[in-house]
């Protein structure tokens, strides 16, 4: 039996990386923000790159879906209310809201 040498097992790693990089990059933005989301939710890097990459030959019916593209983000529209309470129960204090009220007012002219 032949043992594997540590820059051996170090490349070898490095080699899976790549591929898994290369399976999951044709999926798109959307596929690859849910992934980080799963990570940053404390699910394994391997094990989650490994579930991912198995999704690389359905690259093309997620595209025609538009499985692959990120939502547009969300704007927030503010109209004629009153935003400094709004602001304070947001910001946690009334200096913060005073001056988020004056940004909005100087947006607004």
């Amino acid at each position: 039996m032949k043992y594997l040498t540590h820059t051996a097992l170090e490349r070898n790693a490095d080699a899976r990386l790549r591929y898994l990089a290369a399976q999951i990059h044709p999926l798109g933005p959307r596929p690859l923000f849910e992934l980080f989301r799963e990570v940053e939710a404390g699910s394994d890097l391997l094990q989650t790159l490994e579930r991912f990459a198995k999704l690389e030959p359905l690259a093309e019916l997620i595209s025609h879906l538009g499985g692959d593209r990120l939502p547009p983000p969300a704007r927030l529209a503010v109209t004629n209310l009153q935003i400094e309470p709004v602001a304070y129960a947001l910001l946690g204090s009334p200096k913060q809201a005073a001056c988020f009220a004056d940004i909005l007012d100087l947006v607004r002219s």
